[in-house]
């Protein structure tokens, strides 16, 4: 059977009473999540899982409809698995020799049969309670990200440093950010890594923010911040300050070589001004809105009594 294809069939697992269970067997052992027990068949390498269809093992959920499951880590090949049983709890192997199960060999071929599921085969074999769990992770990261960041445009911290507060995976926590990118919540753009706020991209955040200190801070022949100021005043990139002084250059609001004084305002160039005034006071009109919102949700939220005191 050296050089056969193993396959995975539909068994009734003897610990569906104790919970979800994996069974791996291999060179004659069978692995329980940890325990050993006899195969399930003598001749030939089964794979089985409880009933409820659900089981993680190293960080990843394995599931099959009907109640089948795989204790195996990665490698496809033309829709079969060739690997090896790896003793891992947390993540999967780096580089180097991993370490193996005792009793474990390299298995042959494994043809996957219907209904289970597999790291890059999510598609297959997911049973209802793995979308329950998605929706539970996709709320609490569209919360985190209402309650942390309402400007529209701002970045977002790094995935680790979510899943950090969330205390989730950080590859759930992209997985539930991509679901929000698609509802136009968040937005990855090409050449960031970080995503941001609502549709707007971080150089129209920065365009808009320095063109408002513009119209209310600077008058004609005023020299202009630098990039490093306007880095630290508003907390915007490099990337992002060049470009948007590059289109303030480009629009007349600002002149120079590298956009270092405030041009002087022709009358369409006011009327223009007097335009965005009144397109930035709607904007904010909108996001006091939404603070207004967040604010109301964070107070229902408090406990009820004589220590919540207003501030």
């Amino acid at each position: 059977m050296a050089g056969a294809a193993v396959r995975a069939r539909r068994t009734r697992c003897p610990f569906e009473d104790h919970g979800p269970v994996v069974i791996f067997v291999a060179a004659g052992n069978a692995a329980v999540l940890g325990q050993l027990t006899k195969p399930h068949s003598e001749g030939r390498k089964v794979i089985s899982v409880a009933s409820s269809g659900l089981a993680q093992v190293g960080g990843v959920l394995f599931g099959g409809e009907g109640g089948e499951g795989l204790l195996n880590d990665r490698l496809p090949c033309r829709g079969r698995w060739r690997t090896n049983v790896w003793k891992s709890t947390a993540c999967r192997p780096g580089p180097g020799k991993p370490r193996q199960v005792r009793g474990a060999r390299t298995m042959p071929p494994i043809t996957l049969a219907p209904g289970i599921g597999l790291p890059g085969n999510r598609g297959a074999g997911m049973t209802t309670a793995d979308n329950v769990v998605a929706d539970n992770d996709v709320q609490a990261v569209r919360r985190w990200v209402r309650l942390s960041c309402t400007e529209p445009g701002t970045h977002l911290p790094a995935l680790a440093e979510i899943a950090r507060d969330l205390r989730l995976p950080a590859d759930v926590v992209r997985c539930a950010l991509e679901q929000l990118a698609s509802e136009g919540m968040v937005t990855l753009y090409e050449g960031y890594r970080l995503y941001s706020v609502g549709t707007a991209t971080p150089t129209e955040r920065a365009y808009r923010m320095l063109r408002t200190a513009i119209h209310f801070s600077y008058e004609p022949g005023e020299r202009f911040m630098t990039r490093f100021d306007i880095g630290q005043r508003f907390d915007i990139g490099t990337k992002e300050a060049a470009a948007a002084v590059r289109q303030l250059t480009a629009e007349g609001l600002l002149t120079g070589p590298r956009g270092q004084y405030v041009n002087a305002f022709s009358p369409q160039q006011q009327r223009r001004r007097v335009k965005q005034l009144r397109e930035r006071a709607s904007q904010l009109r909108r996001e006091a809105l939404e603070l207004m919102r967040t604010a109301r949700e964070i107070e229902q939220e408090l406990p009820a009594g004589g220590d919540a005191q207003e501030t």
